[in-house]
């Protein structure tokens, strides 16, 4: 996984320099100076990369609480208990995101849960592990929400929201 996000860094890159060029090209053709165009060129206006951090902060508090999680519990049921991102994930798509959730939605949200309580009742000495997997993956589904902000309400691109996940501990 690691590998194949690495290499969305190549295209990444291919795609910065294209929109360095075109823009460039936009705001070089008036300019006849070379002083100018230097000006110019060091106010090329670019993303604010630290807000970028907020999904890579994200990812590596939740991986580290699933992991300590998994410590208390067993494995089969760490990873029963990471499907509850579904639930936590439209819950706060529905908070913040404001987006409207069919029958079906919630039906599946339902069925997880019920699933997911089973899992916990055979599990019941492992409370400690139960609870920090469950805020782990509350951590991960804010993850998802921040990288939908990002994507359609500030116009980032698609290469750019997902190179945190080079930085990450996934």
């Amino acid at each position: 996984m690691f590998t194949g996000e690495m290499t969305c860094l190549f295209g990444l890159c291919f795609i910065r320099r294209r929109e360095r060029e075109r823009w460039r090209k936009e705001r070089l053709v008036t300019l006849t100076e070379a002083t100018a165009a230097e000006n110019l060129l060091a106010s090329q206006p670019r993303i604010f990369q630290l807000i970028l951090s907020a999904p890579t902060i994200c990812d590596l508090f939740g991986t580290s609480l699933g992991g300590i999680g998994l410590v208390y519990v067993n494995a089969s049921v760490w990873q029963m208990l990471r499907g509850s991102i579904i639930i936590f994930t439209g819950i706060l798509s529905k908070l913040f995101l404001k987006r409207q959730l069919r029958f079906a939605h919630w039906a599946g949200m339902i069925l997880t849960m019920v699933g997911l309580i089973l899992v916990g009742i055979s599990s019941i000495p492992f409370i400690p592990g139960i609870l920090l997997i469950l805020v782990g993956q509350i951590v991960g589904a804010s993850q998802m929400i921040i990288e939908e902000v990002f994507l359609k309400k500030q116009g980032f691109h698609p290469l750019h929201v997902k190179l945190h996940d080079t930085f990450s501990t996934r």
